[in-house]
Parts: structure tokens; sequence; C-alpha cells
């Protein structure tokens, strides 16, 4: 846990700085053909018989957008998270795709929900039951802060839910920057 503080707390002290120094009159905001790179930092919490500890995860999200309103993400996380079941590690993977829909696009704050489809993939020593690949799906909601036409903050909450033998839930929860990649200019 104090790790996952400690890494939560650089991130947000790194984000400040680059909201003081990066931070223009530039026009902002989600556009049209706009491809995103998103590098995120976060934590997981799991809830019921997974008997799994809350632990930091770092992230990866790919995103495009189809016009100012509808984008994709593909994503990629990774997190070494501790094991109740015979006080071990446990590799947890997630990868997959979530759809969103951003409110207010042409402007420097831009909320939005999202909704996908995942792979969880636990790679544990033998013995735990928890071993291999689960399908997921997730929704939760998001919102981006444009510094710039160039770069932007964002932060993000998904609940998961997945099967093994009963419908398990987990809580992601992430902050990242948003990297945009060209798009129509918004007038």
């Amino acid at each position: 846990m104090k790790k996952t503080t400690l890494l939560l707390s650089l991130f947000f002290s790194m984000s400040m700085i680059a909201f003081s120094v990066l931070i223009t009159e530039a026009k902002a905001g989600n556009r049209e053909g706009q491809f995103s790179l998103s590098p995120v930092i976060g934590g997981i919490t799991f809830f019921g018989k997974q008997r799994l500890d809350t632990g930091p995860f770092l992230g990866i999200r790919e995103g495009f957008n189809f016009t100012d309103n509808f984008g994709v993400e593909a994503l990629f996380d990774y997190g070494r998270i501790h094991s109740a079941i015979g006080a071990t590690n446990v590799d947890f993977f997630r990868y997959g795709a979530d759809m969103l829909y951003h409110f207010r696009p042409g402007s420097s704050l831009v909320p939005y929900v999202a909704a996908g489809i995942a792979g969880i993939n636990f790679n544990a020593p033998k013995g735990i039951a928890l071993n291999g690949v689960k399908g997921s799906f997730d929704y939760g909601a998001g919102i981006k802060y444009f510094l710039t036409d160039k770069i932007a903050v964002r932060g993000d909450v998904r609940h998961l839910l997945y099967s093994h033998g009963n419908t398990l839930n987990t809580i992601e929860y992430s902050f990242g920057l948003l990297i945009p990649l060209g798009g129509e200019k918004q007038k």
C-alpha cells in the first residue's frame, strides 16, 4: 500500500508540474480522426473470494476518435498483486478494448463514460485456483484535461466483472498522460 501511495503521489506531482509548465491558450479537446497514446499508473482492488490484496499496476491505452464524441481505446495493464493464499505474488494482466463517449469534446475539460470487454489473466503459482484467462466486462467514467492541444492528463475508474464460479468484482483506478496525435483542427 505504501508503494501505491508513493507512486500515485509521484505521478500527481509530475502531472501538476506538467500542468504549470505546458498550459497555453491553444484550443484543445477531443477531435474526430485523432489517435492517442496514454501511459497510465493506478491501483486495483479485488473484492470477494479472490483473496488478492489491493495493488499497483502500470498500463497503456491506445485510442482513436471516430467522431468528436465517440472513440475506442485498446488497453493493456500489468500488476504484481500479493495473494493471501499461500502468501505469494500473482501476476495480473488485462487486455481488451473500451468504447468511449465524450461529453463537451471541444473544451479543455472532457468528461466521458466507457464500457468494454477484456481478458484478465492471472499467472499464479500452482495450487492457486485463480490461474488462467477470464473474460470480463467493464464500465466506468473518466476525465481528460487538455493542457495544450498536444498533451492532456486523465483519470479513470472502471468496475470489472468476470466469472470464476461466481461473478467477481474488481475496481481499477488510474491516472495518466494523454498524447493526442492528428485529428481535424476544431474551428
